[in-house]
């Protein structure tokens, strides 16, 4: 069983919202003058998280591995511990963003932090080269 699991830590962040905006225009209107866009723009960033999600692993696991998808908000480095824990996790593997120097200091490193608090080993790949 592999468990793929994707932290929404901010939902408002150009990624989700560009995909949201090119689907429904409005919706970006309608978060400035309607309470009720705040949620409708929430749950269009997991479903759209989700499906991209759902894309990216039937790209690259093997069709025969049963994968169980898993979307959550709020802080990165909690989500993860809390899905180890919750899932009996064997073994995490994340991806690093590749910060050096002052970046890194300044935003920290959540990758850092899930090595030393993680209730299992931990893998850690930097970015690809493009």
């Amino acid at each position: 069983m592999l468990d793929v699991l994707h932290v929404i830590h901010n939902p408002f962040d150009e990624i989700y919202m560009t995909g949201i905006t090119q689907a429904d225009p409005a919706s970006i209107e309608g978060y400035t003058t309607e309470p009720q866009a705040r949620a409708k723009i929430l749950r269009a960033t997991e479903e759209s998280s989700e499906i991209l999600l759902k894309q990216f692993c039937r790209e690259v696991i093997p069709s025969h591995i049963k994968v169980r998808y898993h979307v959550r908000k709020g802080d990165p480095f909690e989500n993860i511990l809390e899905s180890a824990e919750d899932f009996l996790i064997d073994l995490i593997v994340l991806a690093t963003h590749g910060r050096t120097g002052i970046k890194r200091l300044v935003i920290g490193n959540v990758a850092e932090k899930i090595v030393r608090h993680a209730p299992c080993p931990v893998l850690t790949l930097k970015p690809m080269e493009r």
